[in-house]
């Protein structure tokens, strides 16, 4: 949607955040204020699009009545100069929403991020204890980061389904009895 045939276009989905002019957006159950700035842009982008399609229309039926090509230069600059404000307050509101989008969205994937942070610990523990010809099994900082992941994961869960289907209740000892009946059944 954003190049047709090679050419840069307007994402109509900009457009219709503007329009809409939402004040909020929920993210993982989370809420999201948009700022003023970005809500008065959005609403300065929308209106002017309305005055395009105004002015559009009227320009149109000016060049048709018109008969001079003096007359019709200064139509076809007046348009330009609407045109050009049209996308200086397109570019403004884009830039501006954009760059919100973009930080509720690394706040919203902190639950990710603290997952793959906490299993890089707690692989990079395992690692070090193997090449010393160890397993890690009681060790406290290990099993801490190990419920912590555990934590995080059920976050995920609940947050990933909503409609009451993700659990959020299980515990880190479901994991040390799973991690038992293994060495039970396997010799590795």
């Amino acid at each position: 949607m954003l190049y047709k045939e090679g050419k840069l276009c307007y994402l109509t989905e900009i457009l219709d955040s503007a329009q809409e002019a939402f004040p909020y957006l929920y993210v993982n159950g989370e809420k999201y204020v948009f700022s003023k700035q970005v809500i008065d842009t959005g609403k300065k982008l929308f209106k002017n699009f309305c005055q395009l399609l105004y002015d559009t229309k009227e320009s149109y039926q000016r060049i048709c009545e018109e008969q001079s090509y003096q007359a019709i230069v200064e139509l076809v600059n007046e348009i330009r100069g609407i045109l050009e404000e049209f996308d200086e307050n397109w570019v403004e509101y884009e830039k501006l929403y954009v760059v919100e989008l973009m930080l509720i969205e690394q706040d919203a994937r902190r639950f990710i991020q603290e997952a793959i942070d906490v299993e890089r610990e707690i692989t990079s523990a395992e690692v070090r204890e193997r090449a010393k010809g160890k397993i890690m099994v009681e060790c406290s900082d290990y099993n801490k980061n190990r419920k912590r992941l555990v934590e995080i994961l059920n976050k995920i869960n609940a947050v990933a389904n909503p409609d009451g289907k993700g659990r959020d209740d299980l515990q880190v000892e479901i994991l040390y009895q799973a991690e038992g009946i293994c060495r039970r059944i396997s010799s590795s």
